[in-house]
């Protein structure tokens, strides 16, 4: 059909989680697609990028059995408060797509929260997990003590820029996918990024002292 629509039922005795799931063509060879929710973190989710003590102890898999033409799908996922690790951030949540093989980050609409996160403009199947970049990784949620970059979350899309040793600054900032979204040229004090959509970027920040990893929030109001 005209880009089809489906709401997969799926709770159990205490909680409803529903998959929304909907598909941005039309199917042109009819078929089925099984919504299965798995209780806990992924087998592999140390190789997924995810932080797994700060994520939602809940993995989907998403099967397709012979559906083609569809183009691409979005999927809004829920759960409860309850299916989150304490402490962890909704809002920085990202969503995870595991193909058997290797892990890949997918688009996301708005913002996540602690019931639910939507992926957008997805063409392939597989498990999908949700949850914070692994600080691990390199990208600190808290300023350098060398500058600062406020305000974060940012709810206008301008940060302004404050070094503290008055050093030679660059920034970027890169949306999820890794498409960089804005440069600056040097010693700057602001940032502009009006022009993107709301959701997480990552800030590159380049100075006399090295490279620097941040992660930015924008709520687009």
């Amino acid at each position: 059909g005209a880009s089809p629509t489906f709401n997969y039922a799926i709770g159990d005795s205490n909680n409803y989680t529903p998959v929304a799931l909907n598909f941005s063509g039309n199917t042109t060879t009819a078929g089925g697609l099984t919504v299965r929710a798995n209780i806990g973190d992924h087998v592999a989710i140390a190789t997924s990028g995810l932080d797994a003590t700060k994520s939602v102890n809940k993995t989907w898999t998403l099967e397709n059995d012979v559906l083609s033409g569809f183009g691409t799908y979005n999927v809004a996922f829920s759960y409860t408060n309850a299916d989150i690790d304490s402490g962890s951030t909704p809002e920085n949540y990202l969503v995870k797509l595991y193909d058997g093989v290797s892990w890949s980050t997918i688009s996301t609409s708005g913002i996540s929260t602690d019931i639910s996160s939507t992926a957008t403009g997805i063409s392939t199947f597989g498990d999908f997990a949700i949850g914070e970049i692994d600080a691990s990784l390199g990208i600190n949620n808290s300023n350098s003590n060398s500058y600062s970059l406020f305000p974060n979350p940012t709810s206008d899309g301008i940060l302004f820029i404050k070094d503290f040793n008055s050093s030679d600054m660059s920034v970027e900032i890169y949306d999820l996918l890794g498409k960089r979204v804005f440069t600056s040229i040097k010693n700057i004090d602001k940032v502009d990024i009006r022009h993107v959509n709301s959701g997480m970027y990552i800030a590159k920040i380049k100075t006399e002292n090295g490279i620097k990893f941040q992660k930015i929030i924008f709520k687009n109001n």
